[in-house]
């Protein structure tokens, strides 16, 4: 698993804040999209111990390069969109292209999903 090491990098902490006060200050204009749709699942803290707004990509998978990145991940759920902000801080042994951490992933869905697919947005 590689992980970024500076914990004091300001995206990292207000990843760190609670829920809503981590996506308003994580949230922000979109720069670019990095995928329109792409498997998003979700992990506890048996293979990271990051609890927060964050998210790990795939070792071998085509996002590595978002590490260090925010993301605006969206999905439609019905006639509703549904989107969550998170900071990708590192890339682990996952099966889908990205993985959320718990709480974060229930911002797209429930946990009985396992996995959705989203668009990925950078914002920075």
């Amino acid at each position: 698993m590689t992980i970024l090491d500076d914990q004091l990098d300001l995206d990292l902490m207000h990843s760190r804040r609670a829920f809503p006060v981590a996506q308003a200050l994580l949230s922000g204009a979109v720069l670019r999209l990095a995928a329109s749709e792409a498997s998003i699942g979700w992990h506890g803290t048996e293979v990271s111990p990051e609890t927060g707004s964050v998210a790990l990509v795939r070792e071998d998978g085509p996002f590595v390069e978002l590490v260090g990145e925010i993301v605006r991940l969206e999905r439609r759920v019905g006639i509703h969109d549904r989107a969550v902000y998170a900071y990708v801080y590192g890339t682990g042994p996952i099966l889908d292209d990205l993985s959320l951490a718990r709480r974060t992933f229930m911002g797209l869905g429930i946990l009985a999903n396992e996995n959705v697919s989203a668009s990925i947005e950078v914002i920075a």
